[in-house]
């Protein structure tokens, strides 16, 4: 199916899934942020991480952070990425498949997809209705039922997991 679709659906208007934060930054009701949204932490059996998901929990920042937490002028000093101190948050740039590395989530089918689909950046760009970084950090997002057949919408936030081990903030 082409990406740009012949399928095209207008975004719902669902205001019992929107709710925003004290902020007015947009949260996702349907996927909040937590452990549970990480999926079986303890991943395969290439995952070294299995004994050490305690640990690794202890070091998450409870809540998730948003991009411009992390980076860019408006960081927070306890959210600073590693490494990325003044870089500021933006919705796509130059993005190359080696740029994506695997933590310790169990997570390498995850990545791998993201690196091959990283060599086509026009075709991730066409996915989002929203072409910069959104202000109230919701985004609407094209994603193939390949059992219906369908294209649809779905809205999600730019909370992603953060961890707070000194060292490697991110």
């Amino acid at each position: 199916p082409s990406i740009a679709g012949s399928d095209d659906q207008e975004l719902p208007d669902d205001d019992e899934n929107e709710e925003y934060d004290a902020e007015g930054y947009f949260c996702d009701k349907a996927f909040p942020p937590g452990l549970e949204a990480l999926g079986n932490m303890t991943g395969d059996s290439a995952n070294k991480t299995k004994g050490k998901i305690d640990k690794w929990q202890e070091d998450m920042l409870p809540g998730w952070a948003r991009p411009h937490q992390v980076c860019g002028q408006n960081h927070t000093r306890t959210h600073v990425l590693w490494g990325f101190e003044e870089v500021e948050p933006r919705l796509f740039g130059h993005t190359a498949p080696n740029d994506l590395r695997q933590g310790s989530i169990g997570d390498c089918w995850l990545i791998t997809a993201m690196s091959s689909i990283a060599e086509f950046p026009s075709l991730v760009q066409r996915l989002f209705k929203q072409q910069e970084l959104a202000v109230d950090g919701r985004y609407d997002i094209r994603l193939y039922d390949e059992e219906t057949e369908r294209w649809h919408v779905v809205t999600i936030d730019d909370r992603l997991p953060f961890m707070k081990k000194p060292g490697c903030y991110g």
